[in-house]
């Protein structure tokens, strides 16, 4: 039985000066689901996540990107910029792979957070104040301490895991992960994909998560698609015992990354 899609995309093409870098590619977000776009690097992967709503400049777009919630449709290409403003950060939002260049470095975290609770809510500034607080809380830090630190105070991994309260702020549906633990050392980002599982049982959303490491894709993934030169060649669904890949290519990306796989991780090559 196919599941009930939050986001729906068919045939996005994406081209600069007439080049396609991304080339008819189409893949569903079931609702309450964790869906991995793999792909090595320049593989169109986090540009098909920007172009989801259209947050890739300069870029050319074509396709369709739809919305499926509460038996509401909206085509997130031709919403106007408005709504579609007011749709990032509420009913989606993004995390980056580079915390540091995401968070303004004259800024603490809370006047930011507040800041960005404020932006969609007409609220007392006590309420934003405590929204901040819940949702470092759910991040694992020690919110009354962080919300005054300046970005350059926290280290790497506390700044990603700010990134991802200031994306659950306001409750969104989705949450798009652009490689969010690229810049991080394997025991952070083991820290970072255990916290974003979590949350799955607490907050509950659907995930659209980048990365070019099919091997951790496969610790948390209900899907994968696997991009190459701009297009998706194969999708894989979890199976009794992981996945079970059949192109070459993502049988090669599997085993390239098998080395730095937990001993546990069932993956079915």
């Amino acid at each position: 039985m196919r599941e009930e899609p939050l986001l729906e995309v068919r045939g996005l093409t994406v081209s600069f000066g007439g080049k396609l870098v991304v080339k008819e590619v189409s893949f569903d977000v079931p609702k309450d689901s964790w869906v991995c776009l793999v792909g090595e690097t320049g593989s169109g992967k986090s540009l098909t996540a920007l172009s989801l709503t259209r947050l890739a400049g300069g870029a050319h777009v074509e396709g369709t990107v739809r919305w499926l919630d509460e038996g509401s449709s909206k085509d997130l290409l031709s919403l106007k910029e408005e709504p579609l403003r007011v749709m990032r950060g509420r009913e989606l939002a993004y995390i980056f792979q580079d915390p540091h260049s995401s968070l303004n470095p004259v800024m603490t975290v809370g006047e930011q957070m507040v800041e960005a609770y404020e932006a969609h809510f007409r609220c007392k500034r006590s309420e934003a104040e405590k929204a901040a607080l819940i949702s470092l809380g759910e991040m694992r830090l020690e919110a009354r301490r962080v919300v005054a630190c300046y970005p350059h105070e926290l280290s790497g991994g506390m700044k990603q895991r700010v990134m991802i309260a200031m994306a659950l702020l306001n409750n969104p549906k989705l949450l798009i992960a652009d490689e969010p633990t690229t810049s991080l050392d394997v025991t952070i980002e083991k820290g970072i994909i255990d916290l974003l599982n979590d949350l799955r049982t607490e907050w509950p959303m659907s995930y659209l998560f980048i990365t070019h490491n099919i091997c951790l894709a496969s610790r948390v993934a209900d899907y994968i698609y696997v991009m190459k030169d701009g297009r998706i060649i194969e999708k894989l669904d979890r199976g009794p015992k992981g996945f079970y890949p059949k192109e070459p290519y993502t049988r090669q990306l599997f085993q390239a990354g098998l080395e730095n796989v937990p001993p546990k991780t069932e993956i079915a090559v």
